[in-house]
């Protein structure tokens, strides 16, 4: 949670002090991509040993490659579209909506969990 908290602090700093670059908007999507897989691929491990066994790992696996595949399709999408990350403005990959993009509901994990 903690992550994926300040992996959005550090995109809107660079915005604001205008220091965005095309190798930081790169990276932040390969990070952004390997962190989201290996979230999912040890959430398939943690709960190997539990009732749905090894199907815990399968699930894993598909988020791992979910996560890597939606990293490409979304540069995909940024760079059909002519998206410049030096312009400053968020990337049209992910939908936004009332200022919320896609990837905001990975937030919901942490209480979903604590809920049981």
């Amino acid at each position: 949670m903690i992550g994926r908290f300040l992996d959005h602090v550090d995109g809107e700093l660079a915005r604001q002090k205008d220091m965005q670059t095309r190798f930081g908007y790169y990276l932040d999507y390969a990070v952004g991509a390997a962190s989201y897989a290996a979230l999912f691929f040890c959430l398939g491990i943690g709960f190997s040993g539990t009732v749905p066994g090894f199907w815990s790992i399968t699930l894993g696996l598909l988020g791992t490659t979910a996560a890597i595949i939606s990293m490409a399709l979304n540069l995909g999408i940024d760079r059909a579209l002519d998206f410049d990350p030096s312009t400053g403005t968020d990337s049209v990959g992910y939908p936004s909506i009332a200022g919320f993009e896609l990837e905001d509901g990975i937030y919901l994990l942490a209480p979903v969990t604590w809920l049981g």
